[in-house]
């Protein structure tokens, strides 16, 4: 009898199948103290309040983060990316951004710009799936607020030259992400 085995792609989404250590502590959690941090003064409320504070610590200490107060926690990849381009743009500002982003990317931009809010530029790639980092340079404007590149492309699974991008945007004062 041949058994077949789930191979399962879609990680940025779900994070499927969970570890069964992920599982185990995460009921075990629940379990204990299912009730929602920051909402209320008594034990529980506070338990589960300092365990995101120390999951916020740790995060930082992780990603050498100046500040753990400022890791947000999201509901996944497309929630955590339409908190950051809607944070971080404003009216008359300009993005850059590339052809072969993420609907959870194009998406906002195409809202915030359907609302006057942004404009912005896509840059194109190259029959090898290639963004041209110079191709990003030339399409900053003095308004450009932001500069968004998929790392590594999920479908072309090229991995963009974001050293060369990301000095590019340090030196014009631009966040990248």
């Amino acid at each position: 009898m041949m058994v077949e085995q789930l191979i399962y792609l879609d990680n940025a989404a779900t994070t499927f199948p969970k570890p069964r250590a992920v599982l185990e502590q995460m009921l075990a959690t629940y379990g204990r103290m299912g009730v929602s941090p920051g909402r209320g003064s008594y034990d529980l409320a506070l338990e589960a309040e300092e365990l995101v504070q120390e999951t916020r610590r740790k995060l930082a200490a992780l990603f050498r983060a100046p500040d753990p107060n400022h890791i947000v926690f999201a509901q996944n990849a497309t929630d955590a990316l339409n908190l950051a381009l809607q944070g971080m743009v404003g009216p008359g500002d300009h993005v850059v951004s590339t052809r072969m982003e993420h609907n959870s990317v194009l998406r906002p931009l195409y809202h915030l710009r359907q609302r006057g809010w942004i404009e912005y530029d896509l840059v194109p790639f190259d029959g090898a799936g290639f963004v041209d980092p110079d191709a990003i340079a030339k399409s900053i404007k003095s308004n450009t607020r932001l500069v968004v590149v998929c790392h590594a492309s999920n479908v072309l699974g090229t991995v963009q030259p974001i050293p060369e991008i990301g000095r590019i945007c340090a030196e014009r004062g631009i966040p990248g992400g």
